[in-house]
């Protein structure tokens, strides 16, 4: 077994039994998990398979669960997290495995969940390519991770210091008392968004990128429900700029009209700058096609 993958299990088995109370209990903490399951279950249909990769111990499964008439499977590479996945959800389908070599046949699932998982990898290039081995054709990988390049980080020093200074102010107030947290292998990362897109755009179709939580997530520890809701609507004052987790939609083999007119465009330009016409009656035909195709054949 691999050094960081070991190193990884033995942190997971650490945290597992406190983890979603440590992790996933705030109400800013359940609101981001919301927000982002919302997002899944726009691109999620009725008897849909999906893979919840890197379950962890069910931490997004309360949510989860809402989407009625799919089914669901968990994988997680900690034995102790799928132990206290089994307690909240006994009957479910919960796995140990290893996102680089995922125990499934090709084309098993429609939807692949990744929350927060890859950036606890050296790179993310084997997980993509087993991802996009067990999803079926035009399958869709939904999921977040943490984002390195930051508005808070790119802020004058004197607006960030002001908003660490209030997240401290906070935790004074309410006490809070921070997780000691064994340490991880030198691998753990946040992404830089453009590289990680990059690196996803070379085995699936992107169709989405949203950047999420620009300031709400360095109050995630907060206790009360009330401050939680304004911190978080806080979020919409920076609704424009880069949050400190992005959310990404991408398809296995997914090309659509945008992907279309995109190369149509390009075309077109490439012809501008050599001084050659286009077939202009044809182009026309063309465009006219993929939006009526677009509005006739049924979404997937």
């Amino acid at each position: 077994m691999k050094k960081y993958l070991k190193e990884e299990i033995e942190f997971e088995n650490k945290i597992a039994k406190d983890y979603n109370h440590l992790y996933h209990n705030s109400p800013i903490e359940k609101k981001q998990i919301e927000q982002y399951v919302k997002y899944a279950a726009l691109e999620i249909k009725p008897k849909d398979k999906v893979l919840d990769l890197g379950c962890g111990a069910a931490s997004i499964w309360y949510s989860l669960k809402k989407i009625k008439d799919i089914e669901i499977t968990g994988l997680d590479v900690s034995p102790a997290m799928i132990k206290e996945a089994k307690k909240l959800y006994h009957k479910a389908n919960f796995i140990i495995g290893n996102s680089e070599k995922l125990p499934f046949k090709d084309e098993s699932f429609d939807v692949v969940l990744v929350s927060s998982v890859l950036h606890h990898l050296p790179e993310p290039d084997k997980s993509f390519k087993e991802i996009r081995r067990v999803l079926k054709p035009y399958g869709k990988l939904i999921g977040r991770e943490p984002q390195n390049d930051q508005y808070i980080k790119e802020a004058d020093p004197y607006l960030s210091g002001a908003i660490m200074m209030l997240m401290h102010m906070v935790r004074r107030r309410e006490k809070t008392i921070l997780t000691h947290e064994p340490p991880i292998h030198e691998f753990h990362q946040s992404y830089n968004l453009e590289s990680f897109i990059g690196k996803l755009g070379q085995y699936f179709v992107v169709k989405d990128v949203k950047s999420v939580w620009p300031f709400s997530s360095f109050f995630n520890k907060i206790k009360s429900a009330t401050s939680g809701n304004l911190i978080l609507k806080t979020d919409d004052y920076l609704a424009n700029h880069k949050g400190t987790n992005f959310l990404y939609l991408a398809i296995k083999d997914g090309y659509g009209k945008t992907e279309v007119l995109s190369y149509v465009n390009t075309y077109l330009k490439r012809l501008n700058q050599n001084n050659k016409k286009p077939p202009l009656k044809f182009i026309r035909r063309l465009i006219w096609l993929t939006a009526w195709l677009d509005l006739i054949l049924p979404k997937r």
